[in-house]
């Protein structure tokens, strides 16, 4: 990806930030929620498309095909951080490249340790890869 736009400018309770290629057309969008905001959007990941989240797990796949991981900051308050594909789109072309896939997951983690550095919580795990299991 050529192009980043973030939605926020400093720690907020709900981030984003939009991937484009070289002419500006999105491609993928980060986003994390803190306290309330995780709850939600965990909910949107998951139960609203009658997913479970793995009991245990931090970070992974959903069968959608998005990656997402989690942690736990201070005082309990969960953060939550997910990518979609822009647009809204709630799959990936099955014959998406390996280089894309792990695009995505490395995209998602270098955002999640970021926006978590400046919210003074834990660094989440990195999603594994398809098929493999949480490290």
């Amino acid at each position: 990806m050529a192009r980043a736009w973030e939605a926020t400018g400093g720690p907020a309770p709900l981030e984003e930030c939009h991937l484009g290629d070289s002419q500006g057309h999105p491609s993928y969008v980060l986003t994390v929620g803190y306290g309330p905001y995780a709850e939600d959007a965990k909910y949107w990941a998951f139960e609203r498309r009658d997913e479970k989240a793995p009991a245990g797990a931090w970070a992974g796949e959903l069968l959608t095909a998005r990656y997402w991981t989690s942690t736990t900051c201070d005082g309990g308050q969960p953060a939550f951080f997910i990518v979609v594909p822009a647009g809204g789109g709630a799959y990936r072309p099955a014959e998406q490249p390996a280089d894309d896939l792990a695009y995505e997951r490395a995209a998602l983690k270098a955002f999640a340790e970021r926006s978590a550095k400046a919210h003074g919580c834990p660094v989440p795990p990195a999603p594994p890869a398809s098929g493999e299991a949480e490290r």
